[in-house]
């Protein structure tokens, strides 16, 4: 069983890297420029903190998305809904490995290689609306519930994943 969730593993991995672009190369590495500032700027203090997806070293996913904002126009903001889902967090632990970045130059080389599929405009201002959303309602929990799950439903579909693949990503994402 092992070895063919692993060869199931290995296949979903193969399919969002290949149907994807590199974050690094999204307008020259525009996009990626803008992020690496925001974090930068925004983060705590890291001492030990995991610099990774969902969160990136911050306290939550909405303390991320909350300081990158500033930092990204509209227009640019669907990026930061993808980063912030289950999907990277699973692509980032597949493609890195597991424990702590050791500086900023391997954690921003890293997320640079992240599989980024851009959606149509439509999508794309969504995904901007919906990571302004989540930022607007972290009082509220079960409205920021119901916005997470459904950015989660949008990253998967603009992915093609199916129910077993989403299956994957989720178990592993919740057992970690």
């Amino acid at each position: 069983m092992t070895s063919s969730n692993d060869s199931a593993k290995r296949i979903l991995l193969d399919k969002i890297m290949n149907g994807s672009v590199p974050l690094r190369e999204i307008e020259n590495g525009r996009l990626l420029n803008l992020l690496a500032i925001a974090i930068k700027q925004g983060a705590p203090a890291h001492s030990g903190r995991r610099i990774e997806p969902p969160t990136y070293g911050f306290d939550s996913s909405e303390a991320f998305l909350a300081t990158a904002i500033q930092f990204l126009p509209p227009s640019d903001r669907w990026a930061l809904a993808i980063l912030i889902s289950e999907l990277m967090a699973y692509v980032w632990r597949k493609t890195r490995g597991e424990g702590p970045a050791s500086d900023w130059n391997s954690v921003f080389a890293h997320l640079g290689t992240m599989p980024i599929v851009i959606p149509h405009p439509e999508i794309q201002d969504r995904l901007g609306v919906m990571a302004d959303r989540i930022v607007c309602e972290t009082g509220y929990a079960p409205l920021l519930l119901e916005l997470k799950s459904d950015l989660e439903e949008r990253v998967y579909s603009i992915y093609r994943l199916d129910c077993e693949e989403i299956e994957l990503v989720e178990r592993e994402f919740y057992e970690t």
